[in-house]
Parts: C-alpha cells; structure tokens; sequence
C-alpha cells in the first residue's frame, strides 16, 4: 500500500515538473518575443538612450592630440612615429545639415584641411572652449575647413537648443547637426567636446578628447596642414 501512494506521489511530481518545464518555456519564448519586437521596432530609440547614458562631458582637460593615429580613440604608443604614415586613415564620410536643413558632406570639403567638434549645448567643457573654437576660425577660416557637429538626440539637444545656443553667443562658425547621432556613433565618440583633425586628403591625423585651448588648437590645425 505504500509503494502504491508512492508511486502515486512520485507521478505527480513528474506531472507537476512537466508543468513547470512548459510554463517556463513558455515564458521565455514569450520573452525572446518581446525581445524580438523591442529590437526591430524600438530598438533605433533603445540604442540612442543607451548612448545617452554612455558619452559624458569631460570636466576638465582629459585628452591628449595623438597625432597620425590610425585608432580614433586609442592614444599611438612611444616608437609608433616610424609608421605612423602607414597608419593614416580616411576620416569616415557623413552628411549633416546645417540650421535651414541643407545638406553638407565631409568628402565635399576636401582640398583644405577639417577641424570636426562634437559638441552639445548641456555640456560646460564644450561652451568652455568654443569661443576659442570661434577666434581661430575667425582668423582662419578661409584656409580651413570648421564642422561643429552639434550632437542631437532629441532628448537632452535638439536642433532648437543647439542653434539658440550658437545664436545667443554670437559664433560665426559653421554649425552643422547630427540628427539622431548617426555620426557620434560612426567616429565613436565618447567624450564631449572631441575634436577630430582632417588633412586636405581627408585622412584623420590626429585626435583629442576633452576641451582644447587656443594653443592645442592651432597645434591640432598645424598638423593636418602639414604637406607630407
């Protein structure tokens, strides 16, 4: 009689397990669906907020100008400077627009070098150092080409702020916007400001991350004018 009420018990133990097992299969099949439909409907948004969450602004000078890097984010180590030619790059080609919607491309400016600023109008370092960003290109200008690349997410800039902002502050340099950060994500961008710093061939030849003075800048604008 007991070996009966044990094997009883015993089958609906494995009956209950069974249960169990589908439930938990089912719940996760239901969650892979979830999944599924966050990452093909929703996940352009869910990209863009977790990009949000990663770049921050530097408090302070953080960088350093790695000139003739071939990495756009890794600093070229002692005894690099033999290949560093071999490692020039082309600076990956983009399109912005500017306040009234017209499009401009980085492969449309070669023939001068670039100074290329990421920037956002939340961010103190970038206002810190873009009246220095203004001075040089007021005094050079027509021998480079300047792209603040104002970094709009929609959230926290957007084209209204970004352009009140420049308005406000009277810059006479070019600002261009990069709607939904299509670019920050192509250059890799981690920290606010960065500036990337382009040859009239349109090979990035050095970059920096963090704000820049007058000096660093026009230290940044000798090396990509330099004819090799």
């Amino acid at each position: 009689m007991e070996n009966g009420n044990q094997e009883h018990q015993d089958s609906n133990q494995e009956e209950n397990n069974r249960e169990n097992k589908n439930s938990r299969n089912s719940r996760q099949l239901i969650m892979i669906a979830i999944v599924l439909i966050v990452l093909l409907g929703g996940g352009t948004r869910l990209y863009n907020w977790m990009q949000d969450k990663e770049i921050v602004a530097a408090d302070e000078i953080t960088g350093q100008l790695q000139p003739r890097s071939g990495q756009m984010t890794e600093t070229q180590t002692a005894g690099d400077d033999a290949t560093a030619e071999e490692e020039l790059i082309l600076a990956p080609d983009f399109s912005v627009e500017d306040v009234e919607g017209n499009i401009v491309s980085l492969s449309g400016l070669q023939g001068k070098p670039v100074v290329l600023n990421f920037w956002a109008s939340w961010c103190p370092p970038c206002k810190q150092e873009m009246p220095e960003f203004n001075k040089v290109y007021e005094e050079m200008g027509a021998e480079v080409h300047f792209m603040m690349i104002d970094a709009v997410d929609g959230h926290r800039e957007t084209l209204d702020t970004g352009s009140e902002y420049v308005a406000e502050q009277g810059f006479t340099f070019p600002v261009y916007y990069d709607i939904g950060q299509s670019v920050i994500i192509q250059y890799g961008v981690r920290v606010f400001p960065s500036t990337v710093f382009i040859d009239a061939e349109g090979c990035v030849v050095a970059v920096y991350e963090g704000v820049m003075d007058e000096d660093m800048l026009r230290q940044g604008i000798a090396l990509s004018s330099e004819k090799v």
